[in-house]
């Protein structure tokens, strides 16, 4: 509700909340293949699991975003708060 997709992004509909939704004030996300094995991971605010230290708390309507996309050192220094979403960049 907080931002406009641009059509032709992909978008993965889980039909409803993940899981029992994200925190604002900490979580973990991991993204598995087929085989369950972790492809990425994050975790923020009050939640070690992925990172500790892990990302800062973003505000609401913001979102975390890795920057920039073609680095992965797998930790929290991968993310950025963006006030402004950009899906699919």
């Amino acid at each position: 509700n907080f931002w406009t997709i641009p059509g032709g992004v992909p978008i993965v509909n889980f039909g409803g909340a993940v899981g029992n939704g994200l925190g604002n004030s900490g979580e973990s996300l991991r993204l598995l293949n087929a085989a369950s094995t972790t492809v990425d991971a994050l975790s923020w605010g009050t939640n070690t699991t992925v990172f500790s230290p892990s990302v800062s708390d973003v505000d609401a309507g913001h979102s975390l975003a890795r920057d920039p996309l073609t680095v992965d050192t797998n930790t929290a220094a991968d993310w950025i708060d963006r006030m402004t979403p950009t899906p699919g960049s």
